[in-house]
């Protein structure tokens, strides 16, 4: 699909609600697919604490795939991972604080954003993601650097209180590197967490996720 017409952008910092309203916007708006970028990372940080097949793959653009096939891993449009003998929902495994650690780390490499990047644009090229309406795409920097050319740009963002709480609730503890994540995701060499140019900016520290997810409906519906 090299026409990212139908493509909407969320980025922001950590605990900002990216996942949960993007997943949310997708029932509403219907026939739309999502991608969490922050998951590959999280899926290159599982397999090079576990796995490390990418390693041994080398840098060819197909590597990612090859890496996930090999895992047995399969990623599916709800952002969830199952194991593709099974069909077991294994997305938890990649939550956690090594993993969070390891893909922030693997973030900050020109290399893998390239890897990811790449995989996200061929991706949406594949079979049933070209029947979406909408393709909702999450991450650090989708609308400023992956897709400029995105259909819609949003930018999510809350109080740090209300982001560590978030974090917090959903994996204990995991709030409490927040600030330094901030600080890594804004100061790295390679795709710093930027607002998107035109971008639809929404602070979503008093907003439960319905009220969130009006907005963006109205800025699609009419943009």
């Amino acid at each position: 699909m090299k026409d990212h017409s139908r493509i909407i952008s969320i980025d922001g910092p950590a605990g900002s609600g990216k996942t949960t309203v993007s997943k949310s916007l997708a029932r509403a708006l219907g026939n739309s697919g999502c991608i969490s970028s922050g998951l590959i990372y999280r899926m290159i940080a599982h397999d090079a604490l576990y796995g490390k097949i990418l390693a041994s793959l080398g840098g060819s653009e197909n590597a990612l795939a090859q890496m996930m096939n090999m895992n047995g891993w399969s990623l599916l449009d709800t952002m969830e991972i199952v194991g593709k003998n099974d069909s077991k929902n294994i997305t938890s495994d990649f939550y956690g604080e090594v993993c969070d650690k390891k893909s922030s780390e693997i973030a900050k490499d020109k290399k893998n954003r390239f890897l990811v990047s790449g995989f996200i644009k061929n991706l949406i090229t594949c079979d049933g993601w070209c029947d979406y309406d909408y393709i909702i795409i999450e991450g650090r920097d989708i609308g400023s650097v992956v897709f400029p050319d995105a259909g819609w740009k949003v930018y999510l963002d809350a109080s740090l209180e209300q982001r560590v709480e978030r974090r917090n609730l959903e994996i204990r503890g995991a709030g409490d590197g927040i600030l330094e994540r901030d600080n890594k995701d804004k100061t790295r060499k390679n795709n710093p967490l930027v607002v998107p140019d035109g971008a639809f900016c929404i602070d979503s520290t008093l907003l439960e996720v319905r009220e969130v997810v009006s907005l963006i409906c109205n800025y699609v519906e009419k943009s």
